[in-house]
This record gives C-alpha cells, structure tokens and sequence, in this order.
C-alpha cells in the first residue's frame, strides 16, 4: 500500500468518529424519557427529541430553526428574550427543581406547568444549550391535593377546637344557651339551661328542646329552616312548659354555627325568661282594658242619662198637660189626641233606647242571637219605609225612595235585618236636617250575595270621625246636637257581620252619606 493511500484512510478516521458519534448521541436523545429541545445562540431550535414532538404536539420540521419562544405562553414570551440573551452572556448549568414557576405551550394553545435544566455547551459552530423539559402537571395536582388536605385537616381541627371552647363556653354561660343539631335534637344543654326549664342535660341530649305546647310544631320548623339556610332568627317569643308543669314566657334568638366549609353544621338557641315582662304587659293591656270599660261606662251613663231624661221629662210635662186640660171644662179632644200622641212617641222613644241598650249588652258578652227564617229583602224595605212615612223624623221635605229588584230572596233574620235598616234610615233622616232623598238600594252581586245601600243628603262624616263610626257611644262633633245614643252604628255593624257580611260608609262634609251593607244569601248555622 502506498504512503498516498495510508495517508488518505487515516483522514477520514476522525470524520467517521464524529459521525458514529453522532449518530450514538441522536439514539440516546430520541430514547431519552424527558422532553429535549437544544438551542443556539440566537435562540433558534436546532434538534429536538421525539418527546418534545409529544409533549408540545409538534412535527420535528415544524419546530427545527424556529424561536424557542414559541413554546412559551405569549405573556411569557416577550420577557424571555431578555433572559435568554443575560443567559448566554454567562451560560451555567441550571438543573431542575430550583423553586421557579415554568410553563409550556402546545400547538393548540393549552398550557402545562414544566420544570426545566439548563445544560450550555461550546461547540465549533457557537454556543448551544441543552433543555431537558420536564411536564409535572400531575405532581403538581398531587402536591395541591395534598396542599388541601391538610387544609382540611387544619380546617377540622380548628373547628373541633372551636366546638371545644364554644362548650366550655356555653357550660359556663349564666345565659340558657342549647346547642342543637340540623334536625332539632339537643348535643348542649347548659346547667343554666336547667335552672330554667327543670330537665338535665342528661334527659334532654339526642332529644328535640322539650316542653313546647300543642301545635307549636310549625314554628319550630320554620326556625329550625332559617337557620339551616344561614340565618340568624332573633327575639321569637315563645312559651315553654317547664318539667315541674309551669308555664314560661321565653325570647328565643337562633344562630348557626358553621363548619369548616362555611355550611352550618347545627345552630345555637339562647333563652331569655321574660315572663315578667309578659306579666306586666299583661297587667298594662288590662289596665287600658279597665280604664276604657271606665271611660264607656261613664260615657254609657252620660248619654243614657241625657237620652232618658230628655223623654221622661216630655212625659211628665204632657201628662201635667193632660191631667190639667181634662179638669177643665170645654177640653179640646183634638188637643187631648195631640197630647196622647206625644206621649205614645215618647214612649216609643225610650222603648228604642231600652232595646239598644240590652242589645249593646248582649253583644259585649257575645250573646247576640240570630233567628234566620227565608226573607223577601226588597219587601222587607218596602215596608220599612212604608213605617218610616208615619214617623216624625220624615218631614215633607224628605222623599223616601226604594230602588231595585221587586224581588230579593236569602235566608236572613228578618228583625235583625229590619233593626240594622231602620238605624241606618233614622240617621239618614235625622242627619238631613234640611231635607233631600233619602234612598234605599238593592243590587244582586252575584248568584251568593245581596248588597244593599241607604244614602242621604245630609250633613256628611269627615274621614277621620269614620274611623270611629262603628264603636259604641261614636258620635261625632256635629252630631252632638241630634239625639241618639251612639248605640245604632255599632248594633248595626255587628248585626251585618253576626249574618256573614260587611258595612262600609263613603262620605265627607256636606256631601250626604252612603252606608252600604253586602250580606251572604246563604244559609246561615
């Protein structure tokens, strides 16, 4: 072999070297279990590994020459250009796990959480530096659950610690605090709780707050709701009977006490006694009670006083007349007529009174009795009116009207009925001093009811004597001048709602007045 051709085969020694090299390095990267991806200089991609096209979802083409940044998030990429070039100004080794927080790019654009070494190497064609990427997505789910367990664990210890010192808490409390459960049942119930309502804790746990009377049920439960939902119910008045059987007045505040996820886990209910706050009210409504029964009764005596005077003095005085006239000789019998007249009116008078009076009686002690029969109302109006043209009230410059059906029909209790109307048309009259129409009304509303309405001209009612119409001895102060009792308003309204009905009145000053009555066409029990 010649000197030429030894020196030719010994050239190309070193190149196959380098290639077999090469070729051993390209195996190991491809075998490699983490992503690679090498860069130059310029942060240019120049080889990267079959795990990097797996992780990031690229062709190797697609990648090869192209900027690294790619592979970063865009909010990322701007400021690694930066570092990239401090990097290569001073390469060093960086290995993995040194606390940054490093994220990926894939070719659809989702994001992953990487750690990444660094690995700078010289070469003849410049610097080159070797990434090995690493995708922790599941640790990093491991460590967060982790992270969150313990969480929980501190959550829960806490809060037992909490649980701990609200019991030590409560148990010391001179304030009757339960705690309860979401369902209702007892878990604390304090020694000042037991003072109050007479039962050991020991006979109460596991058990709903005992003690509640009859048909209290749906409070509790409407409670018991609130406070599951996160409110907080205060001040609930309530009574329990204690063990020893006596009743008391208790205010109840219930809140929830709340887990560690926020939710409430059961719920604490604070007992006040206020039974002597009860007992006082008590003793302050029957003190109003006994200073109005006062104040009606001294009213009662005024008016009946008055309006039994007022009679009784016409009688006397027409029967000194009577006695006189008859004594002398050449009485006229017309005057005789004229004064047994009066007096039979008089008489007439105080009968009326007398009646009110016992019916004013009867309703104050609920004992006003209906005696429903089949009734013509219209008929029944008809002849009411009929009655009124004879009375003194009606003078000729009132026109009394009925309007209406000639026929209404219900089951009613036709002298009630007839009081109630003739209250309402002896005030229309004896409130329209100067006259006018004084109108009955009947109207069908429907198949079940029946309305009936008497309006006047007359003087009106201000709206704020209206508030008092219908109470007994309501008399306003431009009526003061017309007899009554005070009595027909009142005898009239309980009589219309004793039959299933209402009374209302629409009026004002010098306009007249609309009572109207809507009563029930059915049978009454």
């Amino acid at each position: 072999m010649s000197s030429e051709k030894i020196d030719r085969t010994q050239c190309h020694v070193p190149e196959r070297r380098n290639m077999l090299a090469r070729d051993m390095f390209e195996r190991l990267l491809e075998l490699a279990p983490d992503a690679i991806v090498i860069v130059d200089g310029s942060g240019r991609i120049r080889l990267v590994n079959a795990e990097a096209e797996r992780l990031f979802g690229y062709q190797r083409e697609e990648l090869l020459g192209e900027p690294v940044e790619m592979l970063l998030p865009e909010r990322f990429r701007e400021f690694h250009h930066g570092h990239r070039d401090r990097y290569a100004a001073a390469p060093r080794p960086r290995p993995m796990g040194i606390g940054l927080e490093l994220y990926g790019r894939r070719k659809d654009g989702s994001e992953f959480p990487t750690e990444i070494s660094l690995s700078p190497w010289e070469t003849d064609d410049g610097l080159l530096v070797t990434s090995v990427i690493r995708d922790i997505t599941e640790r990093k789910r491991a460590e967060e659950a982790r992270a969150q367990l313990i969480r929980e664990q501190s959550a829960r210890a806490e809060a037992e610690a909490a649980r701990v010192t609200l019991r030590a808490m409560i148990q010391a409390s001179p304030v009757p605090i339960i705690l309860v459960d979401l369902s209702g049942n007892i878990q604390n119930w304090n020694p000042a709780a037991e003072r109050l309502l007479g039962w050991t804790e020991a006979e109460v746990l596991g058990r709903p707050i005992p003690g509640a009377p009859d048909g209290d049920q749906d409070n509790l439960l409407a409670v018991l709701e609130r406070v599951r939902q996160g409110e907080s119910v205060l001040n609930l008045d309530v009574r329990r009977r204690t063990k020893a059987g006596q009743w008391v007045d208790l205010s109840i505040s219930a809140a929830p006490v709340l887990e560690a996820n926020g939710r409430p886990g059961g719920m604490t209910w604070v007992l006040k006694d206020i039974s002597h706050r009860k007992r006082a009210e008590a003793s302050r409504i029957q003190l109003a009670a006994a200073q109005e029964a006062v104040r009606v009764r001294e009213e009662f005596l005024s008016i009946a006083s008055h309006e039994l005077k007022t009679p009784i003095t016409v009688i006397k005085g027409y029967t000194q007349m009577l006695a006189a006239r008859i004594s002398r000789p050449g009485t006229d019998p017309k005057r005789v007529t004229q004064i047994i007249g009066e007096l039979q009116e008089q008489a007439r008078r105080l009968e009326m009174l007398v009646v009110d009076l016992l019916d004013g009686a009867r309703i104050q002690q609920g004992r006003l009795d209906l005696r429903p029969e089949p009734v013509d109302l219209a008929a029944l109006s008809r002849r009411l009116l009929t009655r009124f043209e004879q009375m003194p009230e009606r003078t000729n410059r009132h026109r009394l009207i009925v309007q209406g059906p000639d026929t209404v029909n219900g089951n009613w209790d036709p002298a009630r009925l007839d009081q109630a109307l003739t209250n309402l048309v002896s005030n229309a009259l004896k409130y329209s001093p100067d006259g006018g129409e004084v109108c009955l009304r009947l109207r069908d509303i429907d198949p079940g009811y029946v309305e009936v309405a008497v309006s006047d001209q007359g003087i009106g009612i201000s709206a704020e004597e209206q508030k008092m119409l219908f109470q007994p001895f309501s008399r306003g102060g431009a009526t003061r001048s017309i007899h009554g009792t005070g009595l027909g308003l009142y005898l009239t309204a309980r009589i219309v709602e004793q039959h299933g009905g209402t009374i209302t009145v629409a009026s004002a000053p010098g306009l007249g007045s609309t009572f109207t009555i809507r009563l029930p066409r059915t049978q009454l029990n």
